[in-house]
């Protein structure tokens, strides 16, 4: 697991949270709401939020694995929302594909607050800071067992190889 602070600075943060709250994470007609058990999510794409992110995290990856080589994020993001009684679980799920060539092979989520409080990580303790980035493969997800006070949010993508 790859752990990178302020890959998004809080104003950044502050900014996803209250565009999120200001739909009410409710559908309307632009933005692909979902409720999925325990979870709210909007998905979203952004091109230049993907390449600005890149930008801060490529550099700790490595640049050719078993996987191919690696490039870049998905456009498609999930901004995700917890409230406390929430879990939240990474099951390990479908990879995202870009194209033939391109896969998803590591999820990348992003803390947009920090002011929650959970169970512990199964596997790693960490301790989320607004901003801060975490780079896993999807076979060794983390996973919040339990939201117990606070909203969370965060913002979640993939990392795209290319064989």
């Amino acid at each position: 697991m790859i752990i990178l602070k302020d890959v998004l600075n809080k104003q950044q943060c502050l900014g996803f949270i209250d565009w999120a709250e200001s739909l009410n994470f409710e559908d309307n007609s632009s933005k692909p709401i979902w409720e999925r058990g325990n979870e709210t999510l909007i998905i979203f794409e952004d091109q230049k939020l993907s390449d600005k992110i890149w930008e801060k995290v490529s550099n700790l990856l490595s640049a050719e694995n078993n996987f191919g080589k690696a490039n870049g994020l998905n456009d498609y993001f999930r901004l995700y929302r917890f409230l406390p009684g929430m879990t939240e679980q990474l099951p390990e799920r479908a990879k995202y594909v870009r194209s033939p060539n391109e896969t998803a092979v590591y999820t990348l989520i992003i803390f947009l607050n920090s002011k929650f409080e959970a169970a512990q990580i199964t596997g790693q303790t960490i301790i989320p800071e607004t901003g801060m980035a975490l780079i896993f493969d999807n076979k060794e997800a983390p996973s919040f067992l339990l939201l117990t006070k606070g909203i969370k949010y965060e913002l979640r993508s993939d990392v795209v190889y290319r064989r």
